[in-house]
């Protein structure tokens, strides 16, 4: 799913397996993070991706009288970030249907690892969200529709006033909080699991560091109270975006592979990712914006390269 090497002498099933691995590696801290935010919330759905993933790459294979590849570990990234953009109440066969659709649907459909046109996990989630949004977004449980409709008004309007009192510091934001989906807990664990990346040289950053800088740059001008007037920082400071930017952003299949498209490519998830925040109300409009832009890939790279045609004649 990352970054490798279009060289084919590096193109090799060992290499293949040892950046997969990597990876593997770069995202323990932040199931450990999950885990220890989210508890046994965080281990079931965790299992259950992971599992579902795994299961049905293997039987896809079996069925299919093709090599079982299961020990490469891409299903097992697959299912671990798939499991990192779901909240932690959602029940077990959510993960599991979400597991089979990613690999089944977005990855074997296409012809396996290195042939998905986008990001398997995130096109999971998007279809889990149109498919059942009830089951992924958490309501009230009263039967009352009226009464529930007024509660959730009532919340609304309460969270409005006292939300400059509940925001949590900067350093607490980093170290971690149990808020959102299960990855997006801990800034410091999806931080060490990418400088774990960066070091290994798995991830290329020419995609995060672009991504990164649009979101900063629009979320300054795009600002909830106007414009030029957003907070950059905690911004940045947002689950979602950095595991976006570090563990999502860099699907070598389905991002471009000339490096001006790779600019674009993080610039354009980025501008999208705040326009789906701040006028969309989508606080995970990170991982729309990476399927958009995964679309447009192959004509971003078909620009790129008749640019350099250009330049070189």
């Amino acid at each position: 799913m990352y970054k490798i090497s279009a060289s084919p002498h590096i193109r090799t099933k060992g290499n293949v397996n040892s950046i997969m691995r990597d990876v593997f590696i770069a995202l323990l801290p932040v199931t450990v993070a999950a885990i220890y935010f989210y508890k046994m919330d965080a281990v079931k759905i965790i299992l259950a991706s992971v599992l579902s993933s795994v299961i049905s790459e293997a039987l896809w294979q079996k069925l299919n009288k093709k090599p079982i590849t299961i020990n490469d570990y891409s299903a097992i990234i697959t299912g671990l970030i798939l499991a990192f953009v779901l909240p932690a109440h959602v029940l077990l066969w959510i993960p599991i249907i979400g597991g089979a659709f990613a690999i089944i649907v977005v990855k074997q459909f296409f012809g396996g690892l290195s042939q998905n046109f986008m990001n398997p996990a995130l096109a999971s989630k998007v279809f889990l969200l149109t498919s059942w949004s009830a089951a992924m977004i958490k309501i009230s449980t009263s039967t009352d529709a009226t009464t529930a409709a007024s509660q959730a008004a009532d919340a609304v309007s309460s969270a409005s006033e006292a939300v400059v009192a509940e925001l949590p510091s900067l350093w607490q934001v980093f170290l971690g909080q149990a808020t959102g989906n299960l990855g997006e807990a801990s800034i410091l664990a999806l931080c060490l699991g990418a400088l774990y990346l960066i070091i290994r040289g798995v991830i290329d950053l020419k995609i995060p560091v672009s991504y990164l800088a649009a979101v900063a740059l629009s979320s300054w001008f795009f600002g909830k109270e106007g414009l030029m007037t957003g907070e950059v920082v905690r911004t940045l400071l947002t689950g979602s975006i950095v595991l976006t930017a570090f563990f999502c952003a860099n699907d070598y299949a389905s991002t471009p592979i000339t490096a001006k498209g790779k600019i674009i490519f993080g610039i354009g998830a980025g501008v999208l990712t705040i326009l789906f925040r701040v006028y969309g109300y989508n606080t995970e409009g990170s991982y729309y914006s990476i399927l958009i832009m995964n679309v447009f890939a192959p004509i971003i790279d078909r620009i790129s390269i008749i640019g350099l045609k250009e330049e070189a004649a």
